[in-house]
């Protein structure tokens, strides 16, 4: 819809927004429509497309802070076991522990525990330009404005970006959300446990995560977790598949 052609400006491959500011997200999408930049992003989210704004990102700056000045056993706050799926196949998996304030035990914290881990790394450019002219049919200079906004710089500056993929009831993988635009190395061991999940071949890149997140809350995985004999594990592929049945 024509709408939708205004708006394609505002997507990156998984459908990831970072605009610097309100005034260069309105730069980006100028025409006649009348339409403010809220409207703009009211727009996106009510059909999930995730948004960030300049306000999201000093809400999320501070909360960063506040994460990495705190441990394991610090009052008021809970603490929660997930493992690492490194893309060498060579190294083993491993587990990791994180620390959060209680008070922001509510909902799933791990796309902000993880955007440092996912902040190095360039954009190949031709990659990245043939992304833009894929998803921005209709904008000639679409290349140009990702190129010169996602920068090895910019990347460093925003954080990192990650994607959930979710794997199970309650099991979520966590990624890069611009690996593949990174050109990182396939994560093989990822790719067979979404197989195993019953997603069928699904390519990831770059080291990896996974977690356990009930009603909102971040709860302890651990490698025991991994074993194929696992509960969740065996359960998941019919719980898919009844998900992807409910949406038909």
């Amino acid at each position: 819809c024509s709408k939708e052609r205004r708006f394609k400006i505002w997507l990156l491959e998984n459908n990831f927004i970072m605009a610097d500011s309100d005034a260069a997200a309105s730069d980006l999408v100028k025409d006649d429509s009348g339409e403010t930049v809220e409207d703009r992003i009211s727009w996106l989210r009510s059909r999930g497309v995730k948004v960030e704004t300049p306000e999201d990102r000093k809400t999320e700056k501070f909360l960063l802070e506040t994460l990495g000045k705190l441990k394991v056993g610090d009052p008021d706050t809970k603490s929660f076991t997930y493992v690492y799926i490194p893309a060498d196949d060579a190294k083993p998996l491993s587990e990791e522990n994180a620390t959060i304030p209680k008070s922001q035990w509510f909902i799933d914290q791990f796309p902000l525990v993880l955007k440092s881990k996912f902040s190095q790394g360039a954009i190949d450019e031709v990659t990245l330009r043939k992304t833009a002219e894929k998803h921005l049919v209709g904008n000639v200079n679409a290349g140009d404005v990702f190129a010169k906004k996602f920068t090895s710089q910019a990347l460093a500056g925003h954080g990192g970006s990650v994607e959930t993929f979710k794997l199970a009831e309650n099991i979520n993988l966590y990624l890069d959300e611009v690996g593949a635009l990174k050109q990182l190395s396939k994560n093989k061991r990822a790719s067979a446990l979404a197989n195993k999940c019953g997603f069928g071949d699904v390519p990831f890149f770059g080291d990896m995560y996974i977690g356990r997140v009930v009603s909102g809350r971040n709860m302890d995985f651990t490698l025991s977790d991994m074993d194929p004999s696992a509960k969740w594990m065996i359960e998941a592929p019919i719980y898919n598949l009844n998900k992807q049945a409910e949406q038909h």
